[in-house]
């Protein structure tokens, strides 16, 4: 998954302040519940038994993203993902102390480059020289690429790398036997990375997001909906554009000692596993000699509830972004289904009501909430005027509409299929399933609680979703961002 992705993009706006209720432990398609093991070092390790022919589905998940960055700091966990294939200081070197001394120093010399073409002028011919020679040293004493080697070594593939504003991951299938490599290699890179392409990555990715977060009138949007909703919220300036520049190599390894810890991390394991992987990952993810006490998490600050709030962006195009504050507590299932009623882009109210109007909007959607606990979030409905119109009109007629809607006999039972047959394809590759269970497990909905989400989808009445909607859609849960050359009317 790339930053740039879509989905990732409004993942802040798509966060419900839920903790999923504890039932009876959810059933693998193979038949047996996951297991959770705690290693000595805080890390947890999800293994889930299915048939995958031999092969065993790794990925791991770091939940180090947009929250733990400081100022400065911002992108960083995109790097930080494709930087994972660079192996650790003793994969893809001979030599740590040498290389380190080379990464610093060449550092140095393109910093002093960038600053010499900001102000207009070149570098000097004997920095030139230097940093033409650090580089070559680098490329003839480094692999940058170790790790996509040694796995094709012991017979892996499909190795992939993600990332989004709760953290990063990576992920392959090897064969079973061979899955404690893939431990081996994790217990390494978690405390001692290489980032040998950190200079030229970020750099390249910081202005990609910068051209994106000119292009995108959306994303924007976005951003201004979440700062009215929220006095607080741990991804709120996420979806703003990074600085210019490229992130420093010292700071990088700075930021991974500070916020990459064993406690934020897990390792899922789907297909078969021997029986002697549980005592291996111990004997690896011990606590470091010199690992400090994890330093206390900020008490975060509660949502804004109050008085609905508006604001304008007239240099967009016109259209209008609703968000209302999700309730704390409330079920993921319920809200799914909820989503679906209203924005299906084929059954969905919003679809059928602009097939059958002829009046004000263009375009209607519904922003799906994704569960996780402990945030505030908000259940967010975008729309755009016909042309001509205006973002004012188009943002009222969504409004009326909610008002006085509930769901027809027949529509959430049919909802709820959908929900499930979606929930279902995401999950039908084990690779996918790994890197779902891991993610859940490290942003605290748990594996447990996300394995069995379609089946308590499947049970979701359509009461329930009655309810919840006369509760969300209250004046003084909403807020609104308008956009277009004229807001007022």
């Amino acid at each position: 998954m790339s930053t740039t992705d879509l989905p990732t993009l409004l993942l802040p706006l798509l966060l419900a302040g839920i903790s999923p209720a504890q039932t009876e432990a959810p059933q693998a398609p193979g038949g047996a519940p996951p297991k959770i093991l705690a290693m000595p070092d805080g890390m947890r390790v999800v293994l889930l038994e299915r048939p995958t022919a031999g092969l065993a589905c790794l990925a791991t998940f770091t939940a180090a993203g947009r929250a733990c960055q400081a100022p400065g700091e911002e992108g960083i966990t995109a790097v930080l993902a494709r930087e994972s294939l660079t192996g650790t200081t003793g994969l893809g070197g001979p030599g740590w102390a040498e290389e380190k001394r080379l990464q610093v120093e060449r550092e140095r010399l393109l910093l002093a480059a960038l600053k010499a073409r900001l102000e207009g002028r070149s570098l000097g011919e004997e920095e030139k020289r230097r940093l033409a020679e650090t580089t070559d040293r680098l490329d003839r004493l480094t692999a940058p690429r170790a790790w996509p080697a040694r796995l094709e070594e012991e017979g892996g593939c499909g190795l992939r790398t993600g990332s989004g504003p709760r953290g990063f991951s990576l992920a392959a299938a090897l064969p079973a036997e061979r899955a404690g490599r893939w431990f081996a290699f994790e217990a390494a890179r978690l405390r001692a990375p290489a980032l040998r392409t950190l200079l030229d990555t970020s750099r390249r990715s910081r202005r990609a997001e910068g051209v994106q977060w000119r292009r995108d009138p959306r994303r924007r949007a976005l951003a201004a909906l979440l700062q009215l909703a929220f006095r607080r919220h741990p991804l709120r300036d996420w979806l703003s554009p990074p600085p210019p520049g490229p992130i420093r190599w010292t700071r990088a390894r700075r930021f991974w000692r500070r916020e990459v810890r064993p406690r934020r991390t897990v390792i899922a394991l789907v297909g078969s596993w021997p029986e002697e992987l549980g005592p291996i990952c111990r004997a690896l993810f011990q606590p470091a000699p010199d690992a400090r006490p994890p330093a206390l998490e900020p008490p975060s600050e509660p949502p804004q509830e109050g008085a609905r709030r508006e604001e304008t962006l007239p240099g967009d195009p016109p259209g209008a972004w609703l968000g209302w504050r999700i309730p704390p507590g409330t079920d993921p299932a319920v809200l799914l289904v909820l989503a679906d009623l209203l924005g299906n882009p084929r059954a969905g109210y919003l679809s059928a009501f602009l097939a059958r109007d002829m009046g004000s909007l263009s375009r209607a959607e519904v922003l799906a909430p994704f569960p996780c606990p402990g945030e505030p979030a908000l259940f967010v409905i975008g729309a755009a005027p016909r042309p001509g119109g205006k973002g004012l009109q188009a943002a009222r007629t969504v409004i009326g509409h909610l008002s006085s809607w509930r769901p027809r006999e027949g529509e959430t039972t049919r909802a709820r299929h959908r929900v499930v047959a979606a929930l279902r394809r995401r999950r039908a590759s084990p690779l996918d399933l790994a890197l779902g269970l891991a993610r859940a497990e490290a942003a605290g909905e748990g594996a447990r609680a996300w394995l069995e989400l379609p089946r308590r989808v499947a049970a979701v009445a359509g009461e329930e979703v009655e309810k919840l909607a006369a509760t969300l859609f209250q004046e003084s849960r909403l807020n609104r961002v308008v956009t277009g050359p004229s807001g007022e009317e």
